[in-house]
């Protein structure tokens, strides 16, 4: 199957300085992203964040207040939804249950005038597509809910649209078949080649189906990137929080390098860390972001010139493969250490002191200017006095 519309060069999607106020509410904030031509493209944010307006605004069921947007290269001012060559997926599904799930699939095409042939051969492909071919006779409430997802989602790509629109559609599945609905969503859009703009706030899903990711906070993007970039190079420390779990240590600048920085760590101590796209001088206040994979625990202590913080094991958690562990270093900061189940601490450790040490490769230094608080609930109980200080909103 594949898209329609043309083929004109450059991105499907084009939001530029897009600007949705409702009275005094502003929802999205001068917004900008492409979305280029068959790719996964996801908004990421917790509740509020002006993800779901932004693609209401890409359906035509909002307009902006201000900027532009272009579908194929075309502004879509004043083009309602029905005219534009866009298709939305529902969380609810929306599927007709007096119709079988053949009519669900048929019903774009037909009310597009298409001859008969041309309806049947859409349904036959979409079918094949979602793998549902012999259930193509039965109605919505004969299907389980990951069937009825699929349904929906062939519904909207037999109308062969240039991107399609999906609105948290994994949202009312269970946690085994949403996950499993993952990789059938990223095998589809695949097959298809429709460029897709995946609104989640759930980071699993964004982070195993995107290319790209817009993490949105307060009606803003903070980070537009790759899966990898998002996760190992945050641009603020809301995406750090909201992302996975991470470690958020504060540090000050003490020297600088074209490719490395020293920081001086709250118990006194000295550590180096990879640098960003940032400004660092001596004397910033930071902080310093770790992932609990690429921390190491010990009872010894390091040697000298690691790059490492004395702490006190508070917790631990049995995850199967792996051993989570919670650690308390100087001013009550709080970090997650993720160790192999085969390099766990002796039975006993929680109350002990201990040593967490990294590779400064992995440690990555932001500055606190440039960033906002975590996402509430979302990061680790990492945050101290000097982090709380911080505000986080959502708008």
């Amino acid at each position: 199957m594949e898209g329609g519309g043309t083929m004109s060069e450059g991105p499907v999607v084009r939001v530029v300085e897009v600007t949705k106020r409702f009275g005094d509410i502003t929802a999205v904030d001068r917004v900008t992203f492409d979305v280029g031509r068959s790719e996964f493209f996801s908004l990421l944010g917790p509740s509020g964040c002006g993800k779901t307006t932004t693609l209401r605004m890409l359906a035509g069921f909002e307009r902006p207040t201000e900027g532009s947007i272009l579908l194929e290269g075309e502004d879509a001012a004043g083009v309602p939804p029905y005219r534009r060559n866009t298709n939305m997926v529902f969380q609810n599904y929306a599927l007709f249950p007096h119709l079988t799930v053949a009519q669900n699939i048929a019903f774009g095409p037909e009310r597009k005038r298409l001859s008969r042939k041309e309806v049947q051969e859409r349904v036959s492909v979409a079918l094949e597509t979602i793998r549902l071919t012999e259930l193509s006779a039965r109605y919505p409430k004969e299907l389980s809910g990951g069937q009825q997802q699929r349904v929906a989602l062939a519904r909207a790509l037999a109308n062969r649209p240039a991107v399609l629109l999906l609105d948290e559609p994994l949202g009312a599945l269970d946690l085994k078949l949403r996950e499993e609905m993952q990789f059938e969503l990223k095998r589809i859009q695949r097959e298809v080649g429709i460029s897709f703009v995946y609104v989640t706030h759930d980071q699993g899903e964004a982070m195993t189906m995107s290319d790209r990711i817009a993490v949105m906070h307060a009606g803003r993007v903070e980070h537009l990137g790759t899966p990898e970039e998002i996760y190992l190079q945050p641009a603020s420390l809301f995406v750090a929080g909201f992302i996975g779990k991470a470690g958020l240590l504060p540090c000050t600048v003490e020297d600088v390098t074209p490719t490395r920085l020293t920081v001086g760590l709250p118990d006194g101590g000295r550590a180096e860390a990879s640098r960003g796209p940032h400004e660092y001088r001596p004397g910033l206040e930071a902080v310093l972001v770790v992932r609990p994979e690429h921390l190491s625990l010990s009872l010894e202590p390091p040697g000298a010139g690691s790059s490492s913080l004395a702490v006190r094991v508070v917790d631990e958690v049995f995850l199967g493969a792996a051993i989570r562990y919670l650690v308390e270093g100087p001013d009550g900061v709080q970090l997650w250490v993720l160790t192999a189940y085969e390099a766990r601490l002796p039975a006993g450790s929680p109350g002990r002191s201990a040593w967490v040490r990294w590779d400064p490769a992995r440690a990555y230094v932001l500055p606190v200017e440039r960033g906002s608080a975590p996402g509430e609930g979302e990061a680790p109980e990492a945050a101290n006095g000097r982090l709380s200080t911080l505000s986080s909103g959502d708008a």
